[in-house]
C-alpha cells in the first residue's frame, strides 16, 4: 500500500513559512472517498524528540537569497553579453579590413609583370598581415581582460549585496542571544 502524508501534518509542518521535517511523517494511504482522515500515531510529532534537534528550513530566506543570486547572474550575464558583442564587433571589423586588404593586394599582384616586384608585394603583405594580427590579438586580449574584470566586479558586488541581509540577521541574532546585564 502506498504511503502518504496526512493533510493535518502538512498544515502543521508548513506554518509560518518554515517546514518542520519531524512533522512530515508518512501515514497509511486513505481513500479520497472517506470524509474523515483517520488519525494515527504517525500523524503526530514524536513528543519525546527534542525540538532543538529538529532541522528547520526557512524557505522565505532561501528564496530571497536565491533571487539575489539569480539577479547577480543575470546582471553578470548582461555585462558579459555586452562585452562579447563588443569583441565580436572588433573581430568582424578586423576581418573586414583584412579582407579588403587581401583583395587590394590580389589586384596589385595581377597587374604586376615583374617577378621581383610580385615577391616584394608578397613580403610586404606578409609583414603587414603579421603586424596587424599581433595588434588585433593585443586588442582582443585587452577586451577579454576588461570583460573578466567587469564580470568579476559585478559578481563581487552582487555577492556583497546578497550577503548583507544575512550578515545583519546573524549579527542581530548574536546580539539577541547575548545576555544583557545591568548594573
Amino acid at each position: 500500500m502506498a504511503r502518504t502524508t496526512s493533510p493535518a501534518a502538512h498544515t502543521e509542518a508548513f506554518k509560518s513559512g518554515v517546514i518542520r521535517t519531524d512533522m512530515l511523517k508518512a501515514s497509511q494511504a486513505v481513500p479520497r472517498s472517506t470524509a474523515e482522515t483517520p488519525s494515527s500515531s504517525t500523524d503526530q510529532p514524536d513528543a519525546a524528540a527534542p525540538s532543538a534537534a529538529v532541522p528547520t528550513i526557512d524557505y522565505a530566506a532561501m528564496a530571497t537569497l536565491s533571487g539575489n543570486a539569480v539577479h547577480a547572474f543575470l546582471e553578470t550575464g548582461n555585462t558579459m553579453m555586452k562585452a562579447m558583442a563588443e569583441m565580436n564587433e572588433e573581430v568582424a571589423s578586423f576581418a573586414n579590413s583584412r579582407w579588403r586588404e587581401h583583395v587590394e593586394r590580389s589586384e596589385a599582384l595581377m597587374k604586376c609583370s615583374d617577378p621581383a616586384a610580385a615577391f616584394g608585394l608578397h613580403v610586404d603583405f606578409a609583414q603587414k598581415a603579421t603586424q596587424q594580427y599581433l595588434e588585433e590579438a593585443s586588442r582582443l586580449m585587452a577586451l577579454a581582460t576588461q570583460l573578466s574584470g567587469k564580470c568579476w566586479e559585478q559578481l563581487q558586488s552582487s555577492a556583497r549585496d546578497a550577503m548583507a541581509p544575512a550578515a545583519a540577521a546573524d549579527k542581530n541574532e548574536a546580539t539577541a542571544e547575548t545576555p544583557q546585564t545591568t548594573h
